[in-house]
């Protein structure tokens, strides 16, 4: 007679859902645009990276987003990250 012993790992992954509860923010409009009420674009990198860009920034236009968010607040709240262009320090040039 064979025995099996198995073992369950559970991983906690921050700032994603748990299964069964609603997901933050909303779907995008379509494969380019957020609806006005959520201007703020959910966009998962191709290294997998959860990042989001508010309107006006400079690689806003060029994101596809996966997930439209209220605010970066509620951006942020979701696992999402600046992106690289809102994370770098405004430099003085004089």
């Amino acid at each position: 007679m064979r025995r099996v012993v198995g073992w369950v790992v559970t991983i906690a992954l921050v700032g994603v859902p748990a299964i069964g509860s609603p997901s933050p923010g909303v779907p995008p409009r379509d494969a380019a645009h957020c609806p006005d009420e959520h201007p703020v674009k959910g966009h998962a990198t191709r290294q997998g990276a959860m990042v989001f860009y508010p309107p006006g920034s400079p690689q806003y236009d060029r994101a596809a987003p996966e997930r439209c968010f209220a605010s970066e607040t509620e951006a942020r709240e979701a696992g999402y990250r600046a992106g690289r262009e809102e994370r770098r320090p405004v430099r003085d040039r004089r």
